[in-house]
């Protein structure tokens, strides 16, 4: 996606669950902009607790929201091969298999309709920028480089 002109001079300054909350609005506004209809925020189930819960047309999403900061410009970030300059290496199998589980509950319980787990990455650059990357559908954690100097490809 492109770099968001929304304000991420603010969100540079936040740390921990503070950044991680502010990503998760800037994240749901995004998709409301995209006509995704929000259902909820920070839910609680017994397999995890989800981020956001929203609809894309007929289908249940839960969304992963994973925000992070980097020192590189974006051209630079999307060609990185440290798997620490992506937010979203931080949202492993377990993690995925446990919002799986939740999202097949929370599915169930609200009329049986189709579901996938997303991933979105907010990823706040120097000067104030910000850009989202978004997963759809994902099925298993994103890839990381097997040796330095190894390409980056997200292939989802």
């Amino acid at each position: 996606m492109r770099c968001l002109p929304l304000g991420a001079i603010r969100l540079l300054e936040l740390e921990g669950e503070a950044l991680g909350d502010a990503g998760e609005r800037v994240v749901a506004r995004a998709l409301a902009r995209r006509g995704w209809r929000l259902l909820g925020r920070r839910l609680a189930t017994p397999a995890a607790e989800v981020d956001l819960v929203a609809l894309d047309g007929p289908e249940l999403v839960v969304v992963e929201v994973k925000t992070g900061r980097t020192g590189l410009e974006p051209g630079a970030f999307e060609a990185a091969t440290t798997p620490r300059w992506r937010p979203g290496h931080r949202f492993r199998q377990e993690d995925l298999e446990r919002t799986r589980r939740a999202a097949a509950r929370i599915a169930a319980r609200t009329s049986d309709r189709p579901w996938r787990v997303d991933l979105v990455e907010l990823v706040l650059f120097p000067g104030g920028r910000a850009r989202i990357y978004h997963h759809p559908g994902l099925t298993r954690p994103l890839p990381r480089p097997r040796r330095p100097g190894e390409a980056l490809h997200l292939s989802l």
